[in-house]
């Protein structure tokens, strides 16, 4: 596993490099990152990168966008919203038409 996560650092690192943050591969690398370690339990390190994630589509894309509103409903899920909680970390509301 250990090799995994290496090689999500270097794939931030180069992309961050060549594209710089407001990419659409930086959102995509932010969404994975964050589904990898939640799958692995780690929700904290979770939280960090599906907040990344949401930073990311709201600069690139808007707060209305849809891109924008999977990360909104991500964070707004009870154990992020705890999350958030327990960190002082602000996240975005659930928007007007989510059943979230």
């Amino acid at each position: 596993m250990v090799l995994v996560w290496q090689a999500y650092n270097e794939a931030e690192e180069i992309l961050l490099r060549v594209y710089g943050f407001l990419h659409p591969s930086i959102d995509r690398l932010y969404l994975n990152l964050g589904i990898a370690h939640e799958e692995s339990g780690d929700y904290y390190k979770a939280f960090h990168y599906f907040h990344r994630w949401f930073d990311n589509c709201r600069d690139l894309y808007g707060l209305e966008h849809s891109k924008t509103r999977r990360p909104i409903s991500t964070l707004n899920e009870p154990m992020y919203r705890r999350i958030a909680t327990e960190l002082s970390v602000d996240i975005p509301a659930p928007l007007a038409d989510e059943n979230t």
